[in-house]
């Protein structure tokens, strides 16, 4: 019973995942193991997803780690205010 009541709460959040969410986990999944070229795959998959944002951040977050500080500015006055 209680795994039936579990399957019925996550139905209606499974009917609302739009096509590209599982791009974004594979995106995320890269970020977390810092697979530069399956992010940057990941991202190339996501344009015009409304969360490709998150996926820029990451590859930003990479960049930073490596020491690079280039696309910083330029994401920051992309998404101002968001």
């Amino acid at each position: 019973m209680k795994r039936l009541f579990g399957i019925l709460l996550l139905a209606p959040a499974l009917a609302a995942a739009s096509p590209g969410d599982d791009k974004f986990l594979s995106a995320r999944e890269a970020f977390r193991n810092g697979e530069r070229v399956r992010l940057a795959k990941s991202l190339a998959a996501l344009q015009g997803h409304e969360l490709q944002p998150w996926v820029e951040y990451w590859q930003l977050r990479l960049k930073i780690e490596d020491g690079q500080r280039d696309g910083i500015a330029a994401f920051l006055e992309r998404e101002a205010g968001s």
